[in-house]
């Protein structure tokens, strides 16, 4: 029992050691990247978990825009409404990038993870002629797993291109719930200089 007892000590006092050699070893995700979205415009950030293990956060305005015109008449279809977006990371090809002399700074890589989103009430609705909309808006939680690329342009402009998708579970506010693809899909710039090993 005393062996024990020591042994966890032993271990509970080399944690922070550990923990601080495996943030130095080479490569790594980044500690926290400040982003900002263009494409659906948000703010957010991705943060490190672990060695290869990120939880990116972001919030921000989607929208969309269905236009159509048949026998002169024109119909439109238009909706905005914010998000709120989660998604687990773990990036699996840094050593494979480093070994091959590629980049992987700025977490620069492909991954495995998982994907929570949800659309909260829209701020505009509106529907214009003969559209017709298969369901009506309403607020949804969405999940599922994702595999994903990252590319952050560390050398000049700090432009970063974010591609997941997967299969996925989509539970509206009311009614049943329904399968999906969940992902994202986004183009936009991070904050930091992430050239250089730290």
């Amino acid at each position: 029992m005393q062996i024990t007892t020591r042994f966890l000590f032993l271990m509970a006092c080399m944690l922070p050691y550990l923990s601080a050699t495996q943030e130095m070893q080479s490569p790594h995700v980044e500690h926290i990247m400040p982003k900002i979205s263009l494409l659906t415009p948000g703010l957010g950030g991705e943060f490190a978990l672990g060695r290869t293990v990120t939880l990116l956060a972001e919030a921000g305005i989607s929208g969309t825009f269905l236009f159509d015109i048949t026998d002169e008449k024109t119909s439109s279809y238009v909706l905005v409404a914010p998000f709120a977006f989660t998604e687990f990371r773990h990036f699996y090809s840094l050593q494979k990038r480093e070994r091959k002399g590629r980049n992987w700074r700025g977490n620069t890589g492909a991954f495995v993870g998982g994907n929570l989103i949800y659309q909260f009430e829209a701020l505009y609705e509106k529907s214009k002629g003969d559209m017709i909309v298969d369901k009506p808006y309403q607020p949804t939680f969405a999940i599922g797993p994702v595999w994903g690329f990252q590319f952050t342009d560390i050398r000049k402009s700090n432009l970063y291109l974010s591609v997941s998708i997967g299969p996925g579970l989509a539970i509206p506010k009311t009614g049943s719930a329904d399968f999906t693809l969940v992902g994202h899909f986004n183009l936009g710039f991070v904050f930091g200089d992430y050239g250089k090993e730290k």
